[in-house]
């Protein structure tokens, strides 16, 4: 069963957290621009859950489970851009994702991206920031619908070159809601959430594509009812920097068979609900970063992640964990993960290598920067 943090304790971080809304976060060439008199122009006035009829039976791609809609086969999959600055939180449907991506972006913060394979359970989801290029090479391969609001230049060249529709909430406001006890506490751009029924308003407005013949899995899941342990050691805790600012910290609590997630020595939770974002997964992906030309002068630059060449990853899963690699490829291939090196990787074809084998459940993985790979610690 989930740990509940107690209702006290999260009205104490609620109340904490509100009182860094003067924070800045850096979001140049897009972001938000909805105007404040337009808080709820154009959009629904209620949020909340769409009520799923259909039995949940039917294979989920994105945690390797028999949990999804039977309604939801051959569904394009939800991602939605989520802030991460400390002057946002708490955050709100994280705890519902399928799988949580963590990448930093400029100025050393980090944004995260949830992917869903159903929405409809979720009463919302946020706060919703602007789409970064690393993120949507990541996630594009899945075909899913991400919501967001605004890009950057970078990812527009993206989306323009990839010929693909996005529900940016600057362009359909159907998807988008700004949560008026926010207003006056938060800074303006993080106080817009979306929804379960937001979504589904979005979709229908846009009329964007619902049904995909995508079914890649998103790793090579074990059979359910079935356990792997990585194989190089045990893992109680594993912890890295994605800059000097923010840093990653995933513990093991044996009792669920899951990894909590805690950052800036908090544990991060879900508002919605009061659960703590926890995984059965966790892969680190130790990656190239370098800078967009012209972009140096902001914040010290747009990060641009390079995913085509592979590198150093660990798996984290069932008390252990597994130094292996990854390889992605072109941008519309899925990020993989191999038992091996990265002298492998240079010398062996993929074919002769074995694929790690992932325990069925929700996922997370973090982005890191390789000047950064010498800070990842694990505690047995």
């Amino acid at each position: 069963m989930k740990r509940i943090i107690s209702l006290t304790l999260l009205f104490v971080l609620v109340l904490s957290l509100a009182g860094c809304g003067a924070e800045a976060n850096p979001d140049p060439q897009g972001g938000i621009n909805l105007e404040d008199e337009d808080v709820l122009s154009g959009t629904s006035q209620t949020y909340g859950v769409v009520e799923v009829t259909a039995d949940k039976e039917s294979f989920n791609r994105f945690t390797g489970e028999m949990n999804l809609a039977n309604d939801r086969v051959d569904y394009r999959p939800i991602c939605v851009s989520v802030n991460n600055i400390t002057a946002c939180l708490p955050q709100k449907g994280l705890s519902q994702c399928d799988i949580l991506f963590e990448i930093e972006t400029e100025g050393g913060i980090t944004r995260t991206m949830a992917l869903f394979a159903d929405t409809r359970d979720v009463e919302l989801i946020g706060s919703v920031r602007s789409l970064r290029n690393q993120f949507m090479e990541l996630v594009y391969p899945f075909d899913p619908i991400i919501v967001h609001i605004g890009t950057s230049v970078f990812a527009d060249a993206a989306i323009a070159e990839n010929n693909f529709r996005t529900l940016d909430a600057n362009i359909f406001r159907t998807a988008i809601w700004r949560d008026p006890s926010r207003v006056g506490r938060y800074a303006v751009e993080h106080t817009y959430f979306t929804s379960a029924s937001l979504i589904e308003n979005g979709i229908e407005a846009t009329q964007m594509r619902t049904a995909s013949d995508n079914t890649n899995a998103a790793f090579n899941f074990v059979e359910e009812g079935t356990k792997t342990t990585p194989a190089s050691g045990s893992c109680s805790r594993i912890t890295w920097d994605f800059s000097p600012g923010y840093d990653g910290d995933f513990r093991y609590d044996e009792e669920t068979g899951m990894y909590a997630a805690w950052q800036h020595g908090n544990q991060r939770y879900d508002s919605n609900n009061a659960e703590m974002l926890e995984f059965e997964n966790v892969f680190i992906v130790v990656a190239h970063r370098d800078v967009y030309p012209g972009s140096e002068s902001y914040a010290g630059g747009l990060p641009k992640y390079d995913y085509s060449t592979g590198g150093v990853a660990y798996y984290v899963s069932n008390g252990a964990y597994e130094q292996c690699v990854w390889v992605k490829g072109d941008y519309s291939s899925t990020l993989s993960f191999y038992r091996g090196t990265v002298e492998d990787l240079a010398t062996k074809s993929l074919n002769d290598m074995e694929e790690i084998q992932v325990n069925t459940g929700r996922s997370y993985v973090g982005i890191v920067r390789e000047e950064l790979g010498d800070t990842i610690t694990i505690k047995e």
